[in-house]
């Protein structure tokens, strides 16, 4: 890991791709090596981390499914890391955009998601909705389904406090 972080600090370019699509981050998960994993995802650097985000969100759009599916893997490892789980639900806080589009696993996976990011979700799927044409019936009747499992509530409860300072716990 002390590797790694040096060569990121003297420039290296995790970014880059092979011919198959593959970045140093989806090596690092195909070899399990979790630490370097974190090491360059920097989950501490809101920036760094969010352009990695970017990048694997790019990833999920690759033509190579070996390549999708190592994205899909470190996504969802990541977000079970409390650093990451804050990192991501930041990004998507941001880009809202993403739930709908390159991001839209998080929404099947109800752990990686903040109960602020699914009540935005769901706010905005509900305020879309209501732009649809009622004359036949209400919103209700359109075809926005919410699901809740009530198991995982507690869970994701939990992990949004995780992310919380103590100011923020009783503030809230």
């Amino acid at each position: 890991t002390s590797t790694v972080l040096k060569l990121i600090e003297y420039g290296a370019q995790v970014e880059k791709r092979d011919s198959n699509g593959w970045t140093a981050l989806l090596y690092a998960d195909h070899c399990k090596k979790r630490d370097c994993i974190v090491a360059m995802l920097q989950p501490d650097n809101f920036d760094i981390c969010s352009l990695q985000l970017q990048m694997l969100a790019e990833l999920l759009q690759s033509p190579v499914r070996t390549t999708r599916e190592r994205a899909t893997k470190v996504i969802d490892y990541v977000a079970r890391v409390p650093e990451f789980f804050g990192a991501i639900n930041a990004y998507v806080a941001k880009n809202p955009s993403v739930l709908e589009t390159t991001l839209t696993f998080l929404l099947k996976n109800r752990e990686l998601l903040s109960f602020e990011n699914k009540q935005a979700y769901f706010r905005r799927r509900i305020a879309d909705s209501e732009d649809v044409d009622t004359s036949q019936g209400s919103w209700a009747d359109s075809q926005s389904r919410i699901q809740v499992d009530r198991r995982s509530l507690v869970q994701t409860a939990c992990n949004s406090l995780l992310n919380m300072s103590g100011n923020d716990v009783r503030n809230s």
